[in-house]
């Protein structure tokens, strides 16, 4: 009986750990963002989507690399300094940027752009 009862009391710990219960989170949590890239934006683009904004960028092995960029109203927009929402009726053609968010095949819903002058 008292075997019995150790292990009860084992499978009650075991579930405890592994659910996490009553434990403090102090993980960090996984980023949001899963896309940082530098490089340059660009709009009507002969083999992008002309009304689309992109980012052309840069990786080891891989040049000229795009993404098209989704801006919404949550999307933020760095300009010397200054932190505004985004109107990409203002951008510039070829501005080089630095632009943070996720990536869903191939389009990155931006929540930050920096202008890098």
């Amino acid at each position: 009986m008292l075997s019995y009862k150790i292990f009860l009391t084992t499978i009650a710990l075991a579930f405890l750990f592994l659910s996490g219960a009553g434990c403090s989170n102090n993980i960090p949590p996984i980023s949001e963002f899963d896309f940082e890239k530098t490089g340059n934006i660009t709009k009507n683009n002969s083999e992008m989507d002309p009304d689309i904004w992109n980012l052309i960028f840069e990786e080891p092995g891989s040049p000229a690399l795009s993404v098209y960029l989704n801006f919404n109203e949550l999307s933020i927009c760095v300009t010397n300094e200054v932190e505004e929402p985004c109107v990409p009726d203002e951008f510039e053609q070829g501005a080089r940027a630095r632009i943070t968010g996720k990536n869903r095949e191939g389009v990155v819903s931006v929540d930050k752009m920096w202008i890098l002058e």
